[in-house]
C-alpha cells in the first residue's frame, strides 16, 4: 500500500533482458502474483544462462506509482550433458548435496539409506557420492546422471569406485525417468572391493532411448556401502587400444631374455585383429 493515495487496484508488470525492462509488459493484473511463463498474451520461455530484469508499477483511482528500481535474477547454467568429454568430481558442492543436474534417487524402509556426497573415501578431495542401504538390503538406491543430449551409444564411461567392504556389486545402466517410475536398464554388474578401482564400461552396443546413465546398489545384504568418485564421459572412438597392466623384470644385465606381461584393452566399438 502506498503511504497516500490509497492500495493498488491493478499493477503492470514489466520485464526484459537489460535493464531497462522494455521487452516484455502486462497490463491491468488484479492479483498479487503472476507468472510471466503462463501469461494469455507473450508468455515468456527462459533459458539457461540468461539474466532478467523485472519490476512492477501500482496503479489506483488516483494514478499511476513511479516504476521502481528493477529487481533481476539470473538462471542457472544448463546442467544437461549437451558435449564430450564431460567430468564430474563431486567437490564443488557441500557434503550431503548432489551437483546440480545429478540425482539421487532412495526408495527404502529406512530413513538412514542415503545417496548423497561424502567427505569419506573421495579419490579427489573433499568428497566422494555415498549409496548406502543401512538396514533394508532391497532398498532401491540409484545416482543418477543429468540428461544426456548426445548419443548414448558415443560415449565410453569410466569411474572410480569403491565398496565398503567386498561385498556388495555396483549396477551400471540406463534410466528413462530421474524418479521410481524410471526403469532401470542394467548394462553391467561390477564387483566392488574395499580399494577404490577405476572401471570402464562402453555403451557402444546401446540401442534404446533413455537419457540418463544410473548408477545402482546392487543390495546383497544390509549395512553395505558403494563409494563413486571422478565420473567422466568420454567420446568412444572406433580405434581405441589401451594397455591397462604391464609388469615384469625390473631390471637385466646385457644378454639376458626379459619377460613382461602387458594387458590390453579395447576401449574402442571396432574390433582389432593386431596391434
Amino acid at each position: 500500500p502506498a503511504l497516500t493515495g490509497g492500495d493498488p487496484i491493478e499493477y503492470t508488470v514489466y520485464m526484459g533482458t537489460s535493464e531497462d525492462v522494455a521487452d516484455y509488459a502486462w497490463y491491468n493484473i488484479t492479483g498479487t502474483s503472476f507468472d510471466p511463463t503462463q501469461a494469455a498474451s507473450d508468455p515468456i520461455t527462459f533459458n539457461y544462462s540468461e539474466t532478467w530484469y523485472w519490476t512492477v508499477q501500482a496503479i489506483n483511482g488516483d494514478g499511476d506509482a513511479d516504476v521502481p528500481t528493477p529487481f533481476s535474477f539470473t538462471i542457472m547454467d544448463d546442467p544437461r550433458i549437451l558435449s564430450l568429454p564431460y567430468s564430474q568430481n563431486f567437490d564443488g558442492v557441500p557434503a550431503a548435496s548432489l551437483p546440480m543436474g545429478w540425482t539421487g534417487y532412495v526408495n527404502s524402509t529406512s530413513s538412514s539409506a542415503y545417496v548423497r556426497t561424502i567427505a569419506t573415501y573421495p579419490v579427489s578431495a573433499p568428497n566422494s557420492v555415498y549409496l548406502t542401504n543401512s538396514n533394508h538390503t532391497a532398498a532401491d538406491l540409484r545416482l543418477i546422471t543429468p540428461e544426456i543430449m548426445v548419443p548414448m551409444n558415443t560415449i565410453k564411461l569410466s569411474f572410480s569406485a569403491r565398496g565398503s567392504s567386498a561385498a556388495p556389486s555396483l549396477l551400471i545402466g540406463t534410466v528413462n525417468a530421474l524418479d521410481g517410475s524410471g526403469t532401470f536398464n542394467q548394462i553391467v554388474s561390477i564387483p566392488m572391493t574395499a580399494t577404490h578401482t577405476v572401471y570402464t564400461v562402453s555403451f557402444a552396443d546401446y540401442a534404446g532411448t533413455d537419457q540418463y546413465i544410473c548408477f545402482k546398489h546392487s543390495g546383497t545384504s544390509t549395512y553395505q556401502s558403494i563409494y563413486i568418485d571422478n565420473v567422466h564421459l568420454e567420446e568412444l572412438l572406433a580405434n581405441d587400444l589401451a594397455v591397462t597392466a604391464f609388469s615384469g623384470d625390473s631390471y637385466g644385465l646385457a644378454g639376458d631374455q626379459l619377460e613382461y606381461t602387458i594387458t590390453v584393452t579395447n576401449n574402442g566399438s571396432a574390433t582389432q585383429s593386431s596391434y
